[in-house]
């Protein structure tokens, strides 16, 4: 009778020890995927950053040429020609995407290390159900 018990008590942590393992590779292969998406995003991030600096130094050398209007506004198009606010507007629209770069990012980085919490406890407890597996599997050895 104990060793009916001993043997499922063994099947439940054999059951239990298959659960841990398999929560551990899902949160592995969880791991991976925000890694990938944040190297992803970096690089993209990283594009983003180039395309502005060349935008800028567009900006400042055209800054250098212009020569202000005597009245207007900067953005009346009878007084901006096409191509400087052609330019503004494209510095704006970088601008506004290397702003989500960053908060993309951002937020895949707390993602990714809320993942590598959640995957560090599931190592725990994947560690007790082998060290419980291993000592009642000791514990049989000796009957």
């Amino acid at each position: 009778q104990k060793i009916a018990s001993m043997r499922n008590e063994l099947a439940e942590l054999n059951k239990k020890f298959e659960t841990e393992n398999a929560l551990k590779t899902s949160y592995e292969e969880q791991l991976t995927q925000k890694e990938e998406d944040i190297v992803k995003f970096q690089h993209e991030f990283d594009s983003l950053e180039d395309e502005l600096e060349k935008k800028q130094a567009a900006l400042a050398e055209a800054s250098e040429k212009y020569v202000p209007p005597p009245h207007g506004s900067l953005w009346d198009l009878d007084v901006v020609g096409d191509h400087d606010c052609d330019l503004l507007c494209g510095l704006r629209q970088i601008d506004v995407k290397a702003e989500y770069g960053v908060r993309q990012v951002s937020r895949l980085t707390k993602e990714r290390d809320t993942w590598e919490k959640k995957y560090k406890d599931a190592e725990e407890k994947y560690q007790a159900s082998k060290a419980e597996l291993d000592e009642l599997v000791s514990g049989m050895e000796g009957l």
